[in-house]
């Protein structure tokens, strides 16, 4: 029994696993997909969170998640205004609804979904919507709204040749008659459904056909037929990986055959199955409460009333909760039998009372009897003879009708034996037939025996040979594919390291440029006799040098660094220019400046330029603003001045100036062009004026992407 336990957990396992890497490929579908096909993936999603609820396995069921994605594909198909998103969205948080158990909410959301697909003439969706909507109208015990639900569907099934479906719909359609005490017609829909699901692979089928066929042959007292249907459900459970149907039909099997302890035990197998595969708190409450139903109704045949009574009080809430009449009918008339075997006349008076009403509305005959019986055992109890008598009348007739139901439907289960038997009868032919002609095959395959091993003997040599020379060539080609890439790769990492190498002179042919700058502000303040400003300048210049030479020999440098070095420029400039401008360094979102890495002296050029260019020939306060921003590994700066823009730079012809743009801003240029060649990534910059409301240039702007890299990368 634990090998058996643990081969099936092992499949359980598998199967979760296949689950979790479809969802997890629908996930990653995702983030690449817009509009209504990113309805359709979330929608995909939401169902396959809880699609093994439906199927009776429960393999990592979340009906959580399941929600917050039909959620999402709601919003967003509403947005887009795309209804059939909008309707498969609807479907779905109904499913998961009646998967909870909550059937009015389930009724709500699935009754928007038909009306969507049926104004976009949605046959094949529309008639998918009738199961959940049918079934929450079953579950509150509204049994004719429910049957003409299913009847809807037939005629589409039945026009596609849809016979799984069929199936399922004939089967639901008996349910609702089985309710209503209208056992002929229930007989016969489920008779359709076995023929249907015994023509067909249907894996569902063969569980719940058999199922309930078993059902109806023991209220027609074919307790031994009954037991032979619950067998084959019970095997056709385990072969298909349903365990929790398993452990169900095993404990009715038991409780038919009065071996209670037994029922017991498989109930509990499984809610523990339940337990085991899926952390779904509802689905495991509510598959709880399910087999303890039945565990309290054995208690009752065991005359453990207390032990009954606990479990059904803490049932009745979440039935309630759910308007899940059906359930709560049954508990209702468990908890009622307690109440009056413990002779607690008053309280069983009460349950029987509840029960009567929702039996009554519903038109649900088998309990309205049950009901009838309870009021005149208890109006006995009470002594009230007159009452008794009048609900002992109601009860018999009551009885009667419902026996006559059973008479009729006794005739068709002789004529389903008959067709049994029949049916029987032709197999056995068949394989008498099949036996004949084996017989005659095998004598002439001996015949052709010895003809057809000399050229079974050419054949295989053939095959042998083909096989040889399809390895042989194989071979070869993987050899020379191998040979290609090991080209491919090597000429890519001479081009990478090219690029690093052109991109190391560039950058020692800049840093000349920047200390020969720096070198003449110094010599103008000698030359006018400044030594204080100069010693001044002379300090913060070797703490800019001393950076500058500190990197010089790397490829990139963290943004810190980077923005360190240029405030140090920044105040050298306005030394000079005797603080005749002011500058900030602003961020647009949080970067951690410490685990970003750029390329070396990357901004200093476009500060200078709008220094020289602009700043140096203002009349006026000078501002200069560098502001930066981080997005997927892209580090946008805009340094942007108040200076007197291109135009007038060009025409002052500065030759000092048109000499920094040769030397500076050509190779920034060039670095960066080596930098989107060697990221296949977007590196550049724009350079434009900035114009006020009357078309006046007030000023210039840089905008700068550089690819950056984090600590990550630096390591990778």
């Amino acid at each position: 029994m634990k090998f058996k336990c643990v081969i099936l957990f092992l499949l359980i396992d598998h199967l979760s696993l296949a689950q979790v890497n479809k969802i997890d490929s629908l996930k990653n579908k995702l983030v690449t997909l817009t509009g209504t096909e990113r309805v359709d993936c979330l929608n995909k999603l939401s169902l396959e969170h809880y699609v093994q609820a439906l199927a009776g396995t429960f393999h990592n069921v979340q009906t959580d998640s399941a929600e917050r994605f039909a959620s999402a594909a709601y919003r967003e198909a509403t947005e887009i205004a795309y209804r059939k998103g909008i309707a498969a969205a609807l479907q779905n948080l109904g499913e998961i609804a009646r998967d909870r158990s909550d059937f009015i909410t389930s009724e709500y959301y699935v009754r928007q979904a038909a009306v969507i697909y049926e104004e976009l003439h949605a046959s094949k969706e529309l008639s998918w919507t009738y199961v959940p909507l049918g079934w929450s109208f079953h579950c509150q015990a509204r049994y004719e709204e429910a049957r003409k639900t299913y009847e809807k569907g037939l005629p589409y099934l039945i026009a596609t040749g849809n016979n799984e479906r069929l199936g399922m719909f004939y089967r639901l359609i008996s349910y609702t008659y089985s309710a209503q005490g209208y056992n002929e017609k229930a007989f016969e829909n489920m008779s359709q459904a076995i023929r249907i699901s015994e023509r067909i692979n249907d894996v569902r089928g063969s569980v719940s056909a058999p199922q309930n066929a078993g059902i109806l042959y023991k209220d027609a007292g074919e307790v031994e037929i009954a037991l032979s249907y619950y067998r084959q459900a019970a095997a056709n459970a385990k072969s298909n990986n349903q365990p929790v149907l398993f452990h169900r039909m095993m404990a009715q099997i038991y409780e038919y055959t009065e071996q209670h302890d037994s029922a017991i035990y498989y109930c509990n197998q499984a809610i523990y199955y339940v337990r085991a595969a899926t952390a779904d708190t509802i689905i495991r409450k509510k598959e709880r409460l399910d087999h303890s139903m039945r565990i309290a109704e054995i208690y009752i045949k065991q005359k453990y009333y207390d032990k009954a009574i606990a479990i059904l009080k803490e049932s009745i809430p979440f039935y309630e909760k759910g308007n899940d009449k059906v359930k709560l009918m049954r508990v209702l008339l468990a908890m009622a039998r307690a109440q009056e075997f413990k002779n607690n006349v008053d309280s069983s008076f009460a349950y029987t009372s509840w029960l009567d009403t929702i039996a009554t509305a519903a038109g649900a005959r088998p309990f309205i009897r049950d009901c009838y019986e309870l009021y005149w055992k208890l109006y006995d109890r009470r002594g009230n003879t007159d009452s008794a008598y009048r609900y002992y009348v109601k009860f018999i007739g009551l009885k009667e009708s419902i026996l006559k139901d059973q008479y009729l439907r006794n005739i068709a289960l002789a004529a389903m034996r008959s067709n049994d038997e029949k049916q029987k009868s032709k197999i056995d032919l068949l394989q008498k037939d099949q036996l004949i002609k084996q017989q005659q095959l095998t004598y002439q395959q001996q015949k052709l025996n010895g003809e057809s091993l000399i050229r079974n003997i050419l054949i295989g040599s053939l095959v042998v040979i083909t096989v040889m020379g399809f390895f042989i060539f194989r071979s070869v080609s993987l050899k020379r594919k191998n040979e290609i890439l090991q080209s491919e790769r090597k000429h890519s990492q001479l081009k990478q390291q090219a690029s690093e190498l052109e991109m190391l002179a560039l950058r020692a042919q800049m840093n000349p440029h920047f200390i020969f700058n720096c070198l003449s502000s110094i010599n103008r303040y000698i030359l006018i006799n400044n030594t204080e400003a100069a010693s001044s300048y002379l300090t913060k210049f070797s703490r800019l040098i001393r950076m500058a030479l500190q990197h010089s020999e790397k490829s990139m440098i963290s943004l810190e660094k980077e923005l360190e070095m240029l405030g140090h420029y920044l105040d050298l400039e306005r030394l000079r220019f005797k603080s005749a401008f002011d500058y900030s360094i602003t961020f647009k979102n949080t970067i951690d400046t410490s685990a970003i890495f750029v390329p070396p002296l990357i901004l200093q050029p476009f500060a200078e330029n709008a220094i020289w260019h602009g700043l140096m020939h203002k009349k006026g306060p000078g501002h200069l603003d560098i502001a930066l921003n981080l997005e997927e590994k892209i580090l946008t700066c805009i340094i942007s001045d108040n200076g007197i823009g291109r135009s007038e730079a060009a025409l002052m012809k500065s030759k000092s100036a048109e000499k920094a743009k040769s030397m500076g801003i050509q190779i920034t240029v060039e670095r960066l062009a080596l930098l989107n060649e060697t990221t296949d990534q977007k590196a550049f910059f724009d350079i434009e004026d900035i114009v006020d409301e009357r078309g006046g240039v007030t000023g210039t702007k840089v905008l700068l992407k550089i690819k950056s890299s984090s600590l990550t990368d630096m390591y990778d």
